[in-house]
């Protein structure tokens, strides 16, 4: 079966074309609608947070082909879906790798130390989102290079984008239950996650792998970002009304990023078992 997996393409020519012509509307469309004179704009606020998640997910799959074509654009692996440890190997073994990881939650802490309104540092902003969106594709690369998923991540991308708008149309529906609860609620969800964590940690140092455990855990991550999706709508829905100048995209559109990145994780997983 391994070698019908390796006859097959990864990192398609013609999926590049469309993330490259998907990357210059997105462009033109945040230029036009989420900046006014140079500077973000609180007009259109909810589609700009759109489009910034929009524009997220596309970065990670161009930066993807980025790596994928300076580690093989002299070999014959280009296209070739790989063993893990192969793909390990080429991006500097697992220390770097982990590095990398480290790198990503620093990222996420600058983030989140910014400004999310009448933030004037829109270089830095932008420049330390674009970092961590380039750390998270190296963190996925292995998934999309390797044999033993490649083949599931088109599937993956569909389930999480109909997820993502279910979860988004959940909350619309019951707007006012969210909005009545919405501290108890989100005290809940980072309950949840905090014991979703402990307990895979525990599992994984004290306890032999299990599949079946990881595919409860996965199904359990699933809607409990799902819930978050939903949550972090609200969250934007009261940010529309606190904004007056200059608001931090990248930042008020990182918390939807998140959710998605976790639910496609776990999704990927289940699929690719």
């Amino acid at each position: 079966m391994n070698n019908l997996y390796i006859m097959q393409k990864t990192f398609n020519n013609t999926f590049l074309y469309y993330l490259l012509l998907i990357f210059i509307v997105l462009l033109l469309f945040i230029n036009n609608s989420s900046f006014q004179d140079n500077n973000p704009t609180c007009n259109n606020f909810v589609i700009n947070i759109y489009l910034y998640l929009a524009f997220s997910v596309c970065l990670v799959g161009l930066f993807a082909y980025l790596i994928n074509f300076l580690l093989y654009k002299n070999t014959n692996n280009l296209y070739k879906p790989l063993e893990p440890f192969k793909i390990y190997d080429e991006l500097g073994g697992m220390g770097f790798y982990i590095l990398s990881v480290i790198l990503t939650f620093v990222l996420i802490f600058l983030i989140t130390l910014s400004q999310t309104f009448g933030n004037e540092n829109i270089f830095y902003n932008h420049l330390i989102w674009l970092l961590f969106l380039a750390c998270i594709s190296y963190s996925l690369y292995p998934r999309f290079k390797s044999i033993y998923s490649f083949m599931f991540v088109d599937q993956a991308v569909l389930i999480t984008s109909l997820i993502f708008i279910s979860a988004t149309f959940f909350y619309y529906m019951f707007a006012d239950f969210f909005k009545q609860y919405d501290t108890a609620i989100g005290m809940g969800l980072l309950l949840a996650l905090f014991v979703i964590i402990i307990l895979e940690l525990l599992h994984l140092l004290f306890f032999k792998y299990s599949f079946s455990f990881f595919k409860f855990s996965s199904y359990f991550v699933i809607v409990l970002f799902s819930m978050f999706v939903s949550y972090d709508t609200l969250e934007m829905v009261k940010r529309e009304e606190q904004c007056t100048s200059l608001p931090n995209y990248p930042k008020l559109s990182i918390d939807f990023f998140l959710d998605i990145l976790n639910i496609f994780s776990r999704v990927l997983f289940l699929r690719s078992k």
